[in-house]
């Protein structure tokens, strides 16, 4: 292509926004039958009976009520042992979810978890699903006492119907989404929160009893990294400028532009080769400033 760095041309500035290095992913689809790469987190030791299965290549895990009052409800939760990331997008299936007649469960995401997890230990994120009360929350967790830290927003889900829940965060702000597994153009539900408590740690899934009933869930294609911050790569010819990113990681992106930052136009004519997105445009003398930025978009098929 005989390319060379765009910010050498004088007559172009280049405005590059949620950049930053790629680390490494972490992916389960748990079609291995096992679930090796996780942390069985039992917090309630004896008091209750964790439950991990890994069946028709999805991972189901189960609590039964807790004997100790004092040590709280029913909960568990799987870990995974790796991964540690500040900026992180994790997402994951819920396949099901126990009836809500029988079972106050929170099922949810856990991300930022700090080392040492255990009975009153526990701190970092939760991002949840309420199967009683259907609503959704983001809590931040502090000695495994948690905070709303999101307000409480209301979404009925049905059980046996598949559903993509997504938890993500840059630096202090925190946004959770669930879609419907057979529309991921639009959640169904979104939840914000701001806070920078914990600003980095490992992630998972979570069960918790609100009335200390028996509870359970089952996920599949559980999915980690830092993908909120692709790196934009800008490369021009004398005729020719060329944008493109990693498409292959964390949320779908839009590319926007714009000549004074006020109004930004969608960019369509992408083309992706082997996990990169490109886009192209001719350079035009007479304009002087050209900005780029790429918008969170839906979660990958």
């Amino acid at each position: 292509m005989n390319a060379r760095c765009i910010s050498c041309r004088c007559l172009w500035a280049i405005a590059l926004l949620l950049i930053s290095p790629s680390t490494r992913a972490q992916e389960d689809d748990f079609e291995d039958g096992n679930d090796t790469g996780w942390t069985q987190y039992k917090p309630l030791g004896t008091f209750a009976t964790a439950t991990y299965s890994v069946t028709g290549g999805a991972y189901s895990l189960a609590c039964t009520p807790s004997t100790n009052t004092a040590a709280g409800p029913a909960r568990c939760a799987a870990l995974r042992q790796a991964d540690s990331y500040g900026s992180f997008c994790a997402m994951v299936d819920i396949v099901n979810f126990g009836s809500p007649a029988e079972e106050e469960a929170s099922v949810g995401i856990l991300a930022r978890v700090q080392p040492g997890p255990g009975l009153g230990t526990t701190n970092g994120y939760v991002f949840t699903y309420q199967t009683e009360s259907q609503d959704v929350e983001i809590n931040r967790i502090d000695s495994e006492d948690p905070t709303n830290i999101s307000g409480t927003i209301d979404v009925a889900l049905q059980q046996g119907t598949a559903y993509r829940m997504i938890f993500f965060g840059v630096g202090s702000y925190l946004e959770g989404r669930i879609y419907d597994k057979s529309d991921l153009s639009t959640p169904l539900v979104t939840a914000v929160a701001i806070d920078f408590t914990y600003t980095q740690g490992t992630g998972g899934l979570l069960i918790f009893s609100n009335g200390n009933t028996r509870c359970s869930a089952t996920f599949d294609n559980y999915s980690a990294n830092d993908g909120t911050n692709p790196l934009l790569a800008i490369a021009a010819t004398d005729s020719n400028l060329f944008v493109s990113w990693d498409a292959g990681r964390g949320l779908g992106r839009t590319l926007e532009a714009s000549s004074n930052l006020e109004q930004w136009e969608t960019l369509t004519a992408l083309t992706t080769t082997g996990g990169s997105t490109q886009y192209t445009e001719p350079i035009v003398p007479a304009v002087r400033r050209r900005f780029f930025r790429l918008r969170l978009g839906p979660p990958p098929p």
